[in-house]
């Protein structure tokens, strides 16, 4: 006899629950007592019955209604026996536990069988709900809140379906199942007996469809949405107004939180519904009513929920909550209101204005000091709205007012002794910024110099002036001191259009009537009008403020060389011009280092004086039209001598009034030795010619190259250096191999190389016994290798 369709999974489930039933027994047989047995034996028959009726239901035939039905039974007899039967309500978990086990599978069961047959679904649904209450009762203390959640979430899913089976459209489906578990969790709330744990279950649950209906407010908007979100605000209000036991601090916090979000929800899917035409301009507006009124009412509803009964801890979260709450919602209806085109900048300019006077009264009465700030925001954006409906399409009439309004209040506001440094840092960053990027951004311009270049350098003067005065008869009381440092750091990023600008007539992004040959001198003389501005501010920030830095200069630096390395043709003007600023660079390397040598100072470290030389050589070099040791060997000779200033010895009084620190800023001053004074000087001088005999093999190159070898040898020799007696040593055999290798005859004379060579090794003969007298030959070699320095 074949079996029906499915009678293998009952027969499959039938076995499994007999097996299971068997090893409880023989678990359960191992307590001693009578009692032991007693029990092990009724759970244990229990199993074997129920596997036994379902491995007959299997060879009987009988249909999944059927045995959907005999399985919501079983478990219901299972679950009341538990709970009723006092022998067994009075049995430990561990007994019970198998029993409520095989009721909950007999659940899935029937739950597996509903979903496969249609018409199933919802009936057998209601039932497996109804079910799991006595199963829930009967499970032990700890389990029941994850009863509860699993079958109200099931409760919710039966009653989507059951509506979306009815053809309801989508939208209505999600929002009514929302609904439903709002009044839910509204209800499950105001009942006190509802213990704490499936109270939170409960609440976990809702908010689930309520996550899935905000997301799909942005897509789809309606009455449906607004329904739901209105019973979720109402469960919000309850729960931030109740004091039922096992509320904590969070869960308020979190149900303050949502009290303006979920109004605002509710206001736009209104529109949606209720207006023919788009409902942006009209309730965006609203919205910024609504978190205008809230930041001003936060302290009456923290003293409120005060005298309701909240200890004050949580109505200061709660307030805290539902301010920060209310500024993001804010802040979404203004994108709303630029994204939208329905809204248009009309309906912007009046949200941002609401907003403006919402942040403000929440300022001056509910003394919130960010109110200010976000009134000054609101009120800029509220400014260029209106320019811009004026037909205003230049970016400064929108920036500069408000930014110059918010730098003139910090003045006022630091003059009477109050903290106006924020303001005025604000204030000037919005003048200054915006423009410079719009300067570095914008298309092809006219003119020789476009306006906002020279209002920047002139901005950059006038603030140069200001600090000035400020620090004589405008500022007797001192108490614009603490301004001069966003002042002046002001003008140093203005004076940065001067490169800015360099740049731009580099590369031909404004036209100029002047010959591209001829572009660097304007372009070089602009960027130094740029140093000199960034020079002085930064000369006197360090002045006004009193701290000495090496970073302070470091932007006057680099405003030197943007425009020049843009301006390299391959002409001669260009590249002369390039060659005699890189002297000029590596000349300020010398007086670095002389400098930090006598005491502290403010110019910059070392190596960013000698790495803005190399990147102007580099661009002059790559023309092509000089060779490489036109520039190699000025910046080598450079960095040597600037290793040659750190050997020498520093006075004994300067060593004790300034502690030596070896750090790469500091260098050379705190090191010793040549090999960390001198290697990379000498690096600089050999490294490139020996990659140039490689790539362009000269025969000039080469010998320059020995000399150069000889020189260190014999200096290193004289003095007792180890960096240039072994690096010199080590550079004979590498040029020796890189010549060969370029194949010696071809591109390099044969018979002046071989003259270098025989030379050369005459020199180290002089050499080598010359320091062999020197030391009497009482010595070996690692001996007199270890006295070089």
């Amino acid at each position: 006899m074949l079996l029906p369709a499915d009678a293998g999974r009952w027969s499959i489930l039938g076995l499994a629950a007999a097996a299971v039933g068997a090893a409880a027994t023989g678990l359960l047989s191992r307590r001693r007592g009578e009692g032991g047995f007693a029990r092990a034996g009724w759970i244990s028959s229990l199993w074997i019955g129920a596997g036994t009726v379902l491995t007959l239901a299997a060879w009987a035939g009988w249909s999944r209604t059927t045995g959907a039905v005999l399985a919501l039974a079983m478990a219901l007899v299972l679950g009341i026996l538990v709970l009723l039967v006092p022998a067994a309500r009075r049995s430990p978990a561990w007994l019970r536990i198998p029993v409520l086990v095989a009721g909950h599978a007999l659940l899935l069961v029937a739950g597996i069988s509903s979903w496969i047959e249609r018409p199933l679904t919802v009936p057998v649904g209601v039932a497996i709900v109804a079910v799991l209450i006595p199963l829930g009762l009967a499970s032990p203390r700890a389990l029941r809140p994850y009863t509860v959640a699993a079958g109200y979430a099931y409760a919710l899913v039966v009653f989507a379906t059951g509506l979306a089976r009815a053809d309801v459209e989508s939208i209505a489906v999600l929002c009514l199942t929302a609904s439903l578990a709002a009044v839910a969790g509204l209800a499950a709330t105001l009942v006190r007996r509802v213990r704490a744990g499936a109270w939170y279950a409960v609440l976990v649950v809702t908010a689930v469809p309520f996550l899935i209906g905000v997301v799909t407010v942005l897509f789809v908007r309606s009455g449906w949405t607004a329904l739901s979100t209105g019973l979720i605000f109402l469960l919000a209000l309850t729960l931030l107004l109740t004091r039922r036991p096992g509320l904590n601090r969070v869960v308020r916090t979190l149900a303050a939180a949502l009290l303006v979000p979920a109004l605002a929800v509710v206001v736009v899917c209104l529109g949606a519904q209720l207006l023919v035409q788009s409902g942006s301009p009209v309730t965006l507006p609203i919205i910024a009513v609504i978190v205008a009124a809230t930041l001003c009412a936060t302290t009456p509803i923290a003293a409120g929920l005060t005298r309701h009964g909240l200890a004050a801890q949580d109505a200061v979260a709660a307030r805290i909550a539902i301010e920060t709450s209310a500024l993001v919602t804010g802040a979404i209806a203004v994108l709303l209101a630029l994204v939208r085109q329905a809204a248009g900048l009309g309906t912007t300019f009046v949200v941002l204005l609401v907003l403006g006077i919402g942040a403000a009264a929440a300022a001056a009465f509910a003394k919130r000091g960010y109110g200010w700030w976000v009134a000054g925001v609101c009120w800029s954006g509220a400014l260029w709205c209106a320019l811009w409906l004026a037909g205003v399409q230049v970016a400064e009439p929108y920036v500069l007012p408000p930014a110059l309004a918010l730098a003139l209040v910090g003045v006022l506001l630091a003059a009477r002794g109050g903290a106006g440094l924020p303001l005025v840092a604000t204030g000037l960053a919005c003048a200054v910024l915006p423009t410079l990027v719009l300067l570095a951004v914008a298309g092809p311009g006219d003119g020789i110099l476009p306006w906002r270049t020279v209002g920047l350098l002139g901005g950059a003067f006038v603030l140069l002036v200001l600090s000035r005065l400020a620090a004589g008869r405008l500022d007797r009381h001192g108490r614009l001191a603490r301004l001069h440092a966003p002042v002046l750091a002001a003008a140093i990023v203005a004076s940065a259009a001067g490169a800015v600008q360099g740049v731009r007539w580099a590369v031909r992004g404004d036209a100029v009537a002047i010959p591209s040959a001829q572009l660097v001198l304007p372009v070089l003389g602009l960027a130094i009008v740029a140093v000199v501005f960034a020079g002085f501010a930064g000369r006197m920030l360090v002045q006004r403020t009193g701290r000495a830095s090496r970073w302070v200069l470091m932007p006057a630096t680099l405003f030197l060389i943007p425009g020049p390395i843009a301006s390299a043709r391959d002409v001669w003007l260009p590249i002369w011009t390039l060659w005699g600023l890189m002297l000029a660079l590596l000349a300020g390397v010398v007086l670095v280092a002389w400098r930090a040598r006598r005491g502290p100072t403010i110019l910059p470290p070392v190596w960013l004086v000698w790495g803005a030389a190399w990147a102007v050589a580099v661009a002059g070099w790559s023309a092509r039209e000089l060779r490489v040791e036109m520039f190699s060997l000025p910046l080598g000779i450079a960095l040597l001598a600037a290793g040659v200033v750190g050997m020498r010895p520093m006075a004994p009084t300067t060593i004790v009034d300034r502690p030596l620190r070896t750090t790469p800023n500091g260098w050379p001053v705190g090191f010793t030795g040549s090999w960390a004074l001198l290697t990379p000087g000498i690096a600089a001088v050999f490294l490139p010619s020996l990659l140039s005999t490689g790539t362009d093999p000269q025969t000039w190159r080469a010998i320059l190259v020995i000399a150069l070898a000889l020189a260190a040898i014999l200096v290193g020799s004289l003095f007792k250096l180890g960096a240039p007696f072994v690096l010199g040593i080590a550079v004979l055999p590498i040029e020796n191999i890189v010549v060969f290798a370029v194949q010696i005859g071809r591109s390099i004379g044969s018979t002046p190389w071989w003259i270098t060579l025989a030379s050369a090794g005459a020199v180290l003969i002089v050499i080598a016994a010359t320091w062999e007298r020197r030391t009497s030959g009482e010595r070996g070699v690692a001996a007199r290798m270890r006295d070089l320095r």
